[in-house]
């Protein structure tokens, strides 16, 4: 785990200003790797990495890394998990290392079976950059005239769980773990992008692969990138699948389920540094621990974070699954004020503006405390097992659209109707369905969106471009993520919407920037691809019943307590909606109201403000809001 950063120039040699922009790059995340640095650049590449030592620790697992020859160089975020294997089969091919660390197995992996089979065999979560040197430059000739011929690879992996970030502008390549860090370079203009804040303001975080700054792209995940003099290449090598399997028996799906879940657990334990595991008290995360218990051949730290306001603190669940597994539990009281006090940090680790992410921010704050370097979480089981009230309400909205436009004339009746009823956003949801008849995609989207379009433009002042771009169709992102499950069943397909926009975009985002602000890596067993694959053979009425994730509580080899499996679904969320009306209602009002650079219409802010004290608003539309104004005043950023 760590940050990479690097610039690789196409047609002209790097200069001792684009090596010391790098070494700003890396500065700006000295908080993924606070334990070492490492610069390797030639005539054309500068790579950077700084490292979070995990794997190894000794100097030998140091990046950049090459091969024997030195025309291969790697730098790598994340961790894979089936480099034992892959080493013995490249070591029986007579590949030679010099490390014990995952990292070098990309490097021989590439020069045995090229780019492809690499990412084929790889298991893991990662973001890397490949650059393969295929010949000699002569000394005195200029690179326009021909010179060096080279390869360079940008990849992530399948579900999107590391980022990588860069800007093409082509001749020149920028690329690192957060866009703060290519912001940091010097050498990209901070011009926000107004698409990228419209869709923030629909979705809650800047959709893949859009990034909050213009000319700075998000490489999609199961994606890889091949530069060369010839150009640009960008591929797919992976895709979420529905590929059902009609004659499975329940039976059948358990044995199968059970030895993929234990085996994705127990690979993720590998470490040489303390491994701890966050426990809400959740179905999600206590099954990661029942499974972490099979498995685990050392003792096991949780960590838990609990709230004075009953109706939201898991605190006393958790402590009972601990006490169960017999984990040595740590948790932290949280309050108002001390989350309030903790905002000025919180929002200088966002990588981008999101509306979630406080409270992992938080519980890695707590485990690296208290000693952890690694933790794994139980992200994915909402979206692979049917967690979400969305798996029940797109299919009821999606049905009623289709059935409203079914007779000519009664879907344009029930608009006018809601026409003459209330503003509320609920209302203009619904009407937004209505108005895109047979969408799966808008029905998602009324249920996940925040602002839709007629909310969003009455946000939008004339001083500003921010929120109304024409150029952005949140219905095309949704529709370009359904092409792969088009003839799925509809709650698969609401299952891809979850795992590739909610999931991928907000929660893996979120908890790699907040985890890593304080130097902690997460790791995420639920969404192991091979366990993925499965679960898209699985039939859906195995996966979506009417007890919240059955699947998974028969798939865990020890039952969890009652209290946890019993519980309705409530999400780990914060008592944002009473801190806002009461202590912490001063400081959203005085940004809310804020005259500066994002001059929102003031009436229609005024208008929302006065929805939510009438419990008409959630709190995420306003909490959008305040993230948007703090987070662009912190780094003096207009919308262009």
């Amino acid at each position: 785990m760590c940050g990479i950063a690097g610039l690789l120039n196409v047609t002209s040699l790097t200069s001792r200003r684009e090596i010391s922009s790098v070494k700003k790059m890396l500065h700006a995340q000295i908080h993924r790797g606070p334990d070492d640095c490492g610069v390797y650049h030639d005539d054309h590449i500068i790579l950077g990495h700084r490292r979070l030592a995990i794997i190894d620790l000794s100097s030998a697992g140091r990046q950049p890394m090459s091969n024997e020859a030195g025309n291969i160089w790697t730098v790598c975020n994340g961790e894979i998990y089936n480099y034992r294997e892959l080493r013995c089969e490249l070591s029986a091919d007579g590949h030679v290392f010099s490390s014990n660390s995952d990292t070098e197995v990309i490097v021989h992996g590439f020069e045995e079976w090229g780019i492809e089979g690499l990412l084929d065999r790889l298991v893991g979560m990662f973001a890397f950059v490949i650059y393969h040197k295929k010949g000699q430059q002569s000394l005195g000739v200029d690179a326009r005239q021909g010179g060096k011929d080279f390869d360079v690879y940008l990849v992530r992996d399948r579900l999107g769980k590391k980022p990588l970030y860069y800007s093409w502008e082509g001749q020149q390549l920028l690329f690192a773990s957060e866009v703060k860090a290519i912001m940091a370079s010097g050498l990209v203009a901070t011009d926000v992008d107004s698409s990228a804040v419209q869709a923030y303001l629909m979705f809650g975080s800047v959709p893949t692969p859009l990034t909050i700054m213009n000319g700075v792209k998000s490489l999609e995940p199961a994606t890889y990138v091949r530069l060369s003099r010839d150009g640009w290449e960008q591929k797919p090598y992976w895709q979420i699948s529905f590929n059902v399997d009609t004659s499975m028996k329940e039976e059948e799906v358990i044995s199968h389920l059970q030895p993929l879940l234990l085996d994705s657990v127990k690979c993720r334990l590998i470490s040489d540094v303390p491994v701890g595991v966050f426990l809400s008290g959740g179905i999600d995360s206590s099954a990661i621990l029942s499974l972490l218990t099979e498995v685990a051949d050392r003792p096991l730290r949780s960590y838990s974070l609990t709230f004075q306001e009953s109706q939201f603190n898991e605190g006393p669940i958790a402590r009972q699954v601990a006490a169960q597994f017999s984990t040595e539990h740590v948790e932290l009281e949280l309050t108002a004020e001390s989350v309030f006090e903790s905002l000025p940090e919180i929002f200088q680790a966002m990588d981008q503006p999101t509306i979630d992410g406080v409270n992992t921010y938080l519980v890695s704050k707590l485990a690296r405390m208290s000693g952890a370097i690694v933790s794994i979480s139980g992200l994915g089981g909402d979206e692979l097992f049917g967690g979400y009230p969305s798996f029940k309400q797109v299919p009821q909205l999606f049905r009623f659209s289709r059935l409203a436009n079914t007779v000519p004339g009664v879907g344009k009746m029930l608009e006018a109707m809601l026409d003459c009823g209330p503003s509320w956003p609920k209302i203009q949801k619904l009407k937004f369905v209505l108005q895109n008849p047979s969408s799966v995609e808008a029905a998602y989207l009324s249920v996940r969106g925040l602002f839709l379009n007629e909310q969003l433009a009455s946000l939008g002042s004339d001083n500003h471009n921010c929120g109304n771009s024409t150029t952005f169709s949140p219905l095309g992102i949704l529709q370009h993520l359904g092409d792969e499950a088009a003839d799925s069943e509809l709650r698969n397909r609401v299952s891809l919407f979850e795992l590739r926009s909610y999931m991928h975009n907000q929660l893996l985002r979120d908890t790699d920037v907040m985890s890593m602000a304080h130097g902690l890596e997460v790791r995420v067993p639920l969404l192991d691809h091979r366990l993925v694959e499965f679960l898209g053979t699985v039939p859906p009425r195995f996966k979506f019943t009417t007890q919240t994730k059955q699947l998974l509580l028969r798939g865990v080899p020890s039952p969890l307590p009652t209290q946890v499996t019993s519980q309705l679904k409530r999400g780990f969320t914060f008592p944002f909606d009473s801190w806002f009306r009461g202590k912490w209602r001063p400081y959203i009002e005085e940004v809310l109201f804020a005259e500066d650079e994002l001059t929102l219409n003031s009436a229609s802010i005024k208008i929302l403000w006065s929805l939510f004290l009438k419990g008409q608003v959630h709190w995420s539309r306003i909490w959008s809001l305040v993230v948007l104004r703090v987070w662009l005043r912190q780094y003096n950023l207009r919308c262009s």
